[in-house]
């Protein structure tokens, strides 16, 4: 158990650090807000994020630009989230 524990902290800690030095290399970073549209939703609840609330941070990778939701945010399509509501 101290093992899966041990093992765990580290593989945490060396998430943090690939973050970490990614936020660095990025030329510029943005915090992106929900909008009137509900497609961001809160992991533990599945309610909707209200509009105006933080939901991750645009960053610049080799891709283009990146949205990295803050971990206890999911991001459903707009349009699924409509039907779903109808059923």
């Amino acid at each position: 158990m101290t093992e899966d524990l041990l093992n765990l902290y580290y593989i945490q800690k060396e998430q943090s650090i690939k973050y970490r030095e990614s936020i660095m290399k990025t030329s510029s970073l943005e915090i992106t807000y929900a909008s009137e549209v509900e497609e961001f939703f809160y992991e533990d609840t599945s309610d909707p994020v209200p509009e105006g609330s933080p939901v991750g941070i645009e960053m610049d990778s080799e891709k283009g630009v990146e949205l990295v939701l803050f971990s206890n945010i999911y991001w459903k399509n707009y349009h699924d989230a409509f039907w779903d509501s109808l059923r």
